[in-house]
């Protein structure tokens, strides 16, 4: 497919725009949330199926997926505000990832490659950027979870222990008692209360 930037032509130049900033950023690679990467890859595909149609419409449409594509990416891949408060825009999508990924095992080598940090590096920075370490963090975010559960779900304390990715209902157990300082059925019965 043959683009031509000039079929972005308008009041503000967002093309430029978009790539402006990259460079004067230095900032070649981002980061885009699964909704996002959805939504940007349904652009992609419709783009890519109306370039294969052959009727009066197909160059129009054609310019107009573009432009959506081009504002879609200018709109989505400028630093965060989290970046321009000193927070790391991989850590910004590595919280996120913990937030979406509570019922899973979570590794700080997985969230490091992701990042192309290095393991130790990605640790320290997370520590002095969070407050937390990272397992400390993770830990405290699934109790959160856990507690939000047992106060608003009718869901068995093991299928809640399983979604905030506890495999051990022992190790949930005295997780949750070194945290709150009840068992998890004390805690739920309190809560309703």
């Amino acid at each position: 497919m043959f683009f031509c930037p000039s079929i972005l032509t308008g009041n503000r130049d967002v093309l430029a725009d978009l790539f402006s900033s990259s460079k004067l950023q230095r900032k070649h690679r981002y980061h885009l949330s699964e909704e996002k990467q959805r939504e940007f890859l349904e652009l992609l595909n419709k783009l890519n199926h109306e370039s294969s149609k052959s009727d009066h419409y197909t160059a129009d449409m054609s310019t107009i997926l573009i432009q959506a594509i081009v504002i879609f990416l200018s709109r989505h891949c400028h630093t965060s505000p989290h970046e321009t408060a000193g927070m790391p825009d991989w850590i910004h999508h590595s919280l996120h990832y913990i937030n979406d990924h509570l019922d899973e095992e979570i590794e700080l080598t997985q969230l490091a490659s992701a990042a192309c940090v290095h393991p130790a590096y990605f640790s320290k920075r997370f520590k002095t950027t969070i407050g937390l370490t990272f397992s400390d963090f993770v830990k405290s975010k699934r109790m959160i979870k856990a507690k939000e559960l047992l106060r608003n779900s009718p869901c068995s304390v093991q299928d809640i222990a399983e979604q905030c990715g506890y495999k051990s209902m022992p190790h949930f157990f005295r997780t949750f008692r070194a945290t709150t300082g009840k068992t998890p059925s004390v805690y739920r019965k309190m809560s309703l209360n």
